[in-house]
């Protein structure tokens, strides 16, 4: 709610602008978590077909998404 208010002040009400700033920025990470490649197998780590499932495990491999800290 503060960033809001702040939003309010600086933009004079026009929260449209800063809403879509807001989505184009989380589509963008969005997309880039759906584009990264497992290290092992080298497949999209969490897009297996048409389906993005942000799960801690490739889809593929089932490697852990801390596998690396592991060792």
């Amino acid at each position: 709610m503060p960033l809001m208010m702040l939003a309010m002040k600086m933009f004079n009400g026009h929260l449209a602008a800063v809403f879509v700033g807001w989505f184009v920025v989380m589509f963008a990470i969005a997309f880039y978590a759906a584009i990264a490649r497992c290290p092992s197998c080298g497949n999209y780590f969490h897009l297996q077909g048409m389906t993005l499932l942000f799960l801690r495990k490739c889809l593929h491999c089932q490697l852990h998404v801390s596998a690396d800290k592991r060792l």
